[in-house]
């Protein structure tokens, strides 16, 4: 049902930090699930990696929220997340895909999963919500096996990216 496999990573180096590196992972969407990815069984999430400039201890996994992108985030841990990289953490911000937002009267933005009003969402299914956590557990697994373990990896985010982090 998953496939995390690193496409292709592109990187450039400042102040002995990685910066700007990208990658591709696939999220494989389950059946029902892909009709608010525009009927693909496959999407396509970038990731934009901060990697820190010592031995990768940790792992923040930042998403964003509804309309945003995992670019604007790394750019600002880029200027404010020094410390973090410095310390050995290394910073993921994927983007989410672009989907149909029944919120927003079927208009296509990057979003985690649909929503369907904004007011009370209470009683909402989150449709695609269950394959963007298998996604996100997946990748935080990917990185444990690369620093110290599940207990040096942290999901944040903002907004529906919160949410996903949650």
């Amino acid at each position: 049902r998953l496939a995390c496999r690193h496409i292709h990573v592109t990187k450039r180096k400042s102040a002995n930090i990685l910066l700007g590196a990208r990658c591709q992972h696939r999220l494989l969407c389950s059946q029902g699930a892909s009709s608010s990815f525009n009927d693909q069984d496959e999407v396509e999430i970038n990731i934009d990696m901060l990697d820190c400039s010592g031995p990768h201890r940790a792992t923040l996994i930042w998403m964003h929220g509804l309309g945003d992108t995992g670019t604007s985030w790394a750019k600002a841990f880029e200027l404010h997340g020094q410390r973090l990289l410095e310390s050995g953490c290394r910073i993921l911000c994927p983007t989410a895909p672009v989907r149909e937002m029944t919120a927003a009267n079927g208009d296509q933005m990057t979003a985690w999963y649909d929503l369907i009003g904004i007011p009370d969402r209470t009683r909402e299914p989150c449709q695609g919500l269950d394959d963007v956590s298998d996604w996100v557990k997946a990748v935080a697994m990917e990185e444990a096996q690369q620093c110290s373990g599940v207990n040096s990896v942290f999901l944040g985010g903002f907004s529906q990216g919160g949410a996903v982090a949650l």
